[in-house]
């Protein structure tokens, strides 16, 4: 009789040991790890409250596409999200400006000066998806034009308007700042060279160009224009995001 219950002991743990693994390992299957779904999902990631840059699983193709579109001008800029909830452990004044320099090193073979280091702080609801991921793409690249007729910077761009605002690159970057920062507030600023241009409606028709692509009036202010005597003319864009008052 103790020889039975023994044996149905065994073979009850035999059991119980082989159906945990199984149920282990099928949750597993249908819901891996956040650190998992990161590495499949984004080609650099960070993990909540660090700095160190994780490669995910498509970096190398990320990497290359990136190079490409990369001309002997363009820049790339390299943007770090941070929340003040996270502790900066770093030497750098945030975790954004930390994660965006050490993404940076991935890109060695691309000289520094054609590197732009940014950071952007985030709210609290951002810094709650954070949390609750564990692993997130805190890190943003993007590729800045930099030619004769458009230079673009971390906080808008340059536009040289000799040939007018019908310019195909001003107009596809008119129209990809109105849908990226439909939110923001937008400055004018042109420089006239009085030599070359002694009247110029740049400033006018590049606002109501973004007024066309859907920024509504009073986001948009010209600011008065500068006199520059030592070069061409040209037009300032100054995108600036709205503030959150958590902080």
């Amino acid at each position: 009789m103790i020889k039975n219950q023994v044996y149905i002991l065994i073979l009850f743990m035999f059991w119980l040991i082989a159906s945990s693994w199984f149920y282990v390992s099928e949750i597993k299957a249908v819901y891996p790890d956040s650190y998992t779904i990161s590495k499949k999902q984004y080609p650099v990631f960070f993990k909540y409250g660090d700095s160190k840059v994780q490669l995910g699983d498509d970096f190398i193709s990320f990497k290359d596409f990136t190079l490409q579109k990369l001309t002997p001008n363009n820049r790339l800029l390299i943007t770090g999200n941070y929340t003040l909830e996270e502790n900066n452990n770093t030497s750098h004044p945030n975790l954004g400006t930390a994660r965006a320099e050490n993404a940076s090193i991935l890109f060695a073979d691309i000289d520094k000066s054609h590197i732009i280091i940014n950071a952007e702080l985030r709210d609290s609801s951002y810094n709650q998806d954070f949390i609750e991921a564990r692993w997130l793409n805190t890190v943003n690249f993007r590729v800045l034009i930099n030619d004769r007729f458009l230079k673009e910077n971390a906080y808008g761009a340059s536009l040289y308007l000799e040939e007018g605002i019908n310019n195909p690159k001003i107009q596809a970057y008119l129209k990809y700042i109105a849908i990226e920062n439909f939110d923001c507030q937008f400055n004018l600023m042109e420089t006239v060279n009085p030599a070359i241009d002694s009247v110029s409606l740049n400033s006018i028709s590049v606002k109501d160009q973004l007024i066309l692509n859907g920024i509504s009036t009073p986001q948009i202010t010209v600011l008065p224009t500068q006199i520059d005597s030592t070069q061409n003319s040209y037009l300032e864009i100054f995108i600036i995001k709205p503030q959150s008052n958590e902080y």
